[in-house]
């Protein structure tokens, strides 16, 4: 393959238990026979990582508690200047490759690539309660073609990009609900509510829940990357 792809981890606090698991599974599925990148933003930088296929790229950042990690993760990838990979692709710690994923994953005839969520790969939405004063509020009649936050990417100018412009959009939010003393602004989807609002502005190649699989669901779809089961109370 001529082009090198690169993953971007945020690992922080109790998510560490995940990481060398992630990695190990990576090294078995992920681009097969080809070197990648891994950029990982953690509190922990010296922490020692094995892998035979990528090189890890550490960087240090501060641990905050969910949600305000989550949506960070825009600010650290929009402001990380290193990058070499071609394709970006941002993947939660607590995912684990259990198939082939390959070039099928690069974007075609767009920038960014997004993945349905499990949840609403039929039909729904997940962020109903996102405030109309929003910049991130989709109103109803577009309410179709959720994606999830766990894994997206694309392009490595268009994926700063977006991430950039997502963090902007986050902050413009945090300054509005300090003005009108509105805290329920935020969104309630996190990260995942600002990147569905920006690719129905921006179209993204679209992936199916296989690279997302919920671990212990069962859905019509070949298990790509599995979100893997946990207690939210023990790791937030």
């Amino acid at each position: 393959m001529a082009v090198r792809v690169g993953l971007c981890i945020v690992c922080t606090g109790k998510y560490d238990r995940f990481l060398q698991p992630l990695i190990d599974s990576a090294e078995e599925w992920f681009f097969r026979g080809e070197e990648y990148d891994i950029y990982l933003f953690t509190d922990a930088p010296s922490r020692l990582l094995k892998s035979r296929r990528a090189s890890i790229f550490p960087v240090a950042v501060e641990h905050k508690p969910f949600p305000f990690i989550a949506m960070e993760r825009y600010k650290f990838i929009s402001e990380y200047k290193d990058f070499r990979a071609d394709y970006l692709f941002y993947i939660d710690v607590d995912m684990r490759f259990v198939g082939e994923v390959g070039a099928e994953i690069l974007p075609r005839d767009k920038d960014l690539v997004a993945t349905r969520h499990p949840g609403f790969w039929k039909h729904g939405w997940g962020s109903k309660k996102t405030h109309p004063a929003s910049v991130a509020y989709v109103p109803p009649s577009k309410w179709y073609g959720y994606a999830c936050g766990a894994f997206e990417g694309g392009t490595r100018e268009g994926f700063v990009e977006a991430s950039k412009d997502m963090w902007g959009n986050i902050l413009r939010d945090v300054e509005k609900a300090a003005e009108i003393g509105h805290e329920g602004l935020l969104v309630d989807m996190a990260d995942e509510t600002y990147w569905n609002a920006y690719i129905k502005e921006h179209p993204a190649h679209l992936l199916p829940p296989s690279y997302c699989y919920p671990e212990t669901w069962h859905i019509p779809f070949e298990k790509k990357i599995l979100a893997l089961k946990k207690s939210l109370k023990e790791v937030r």
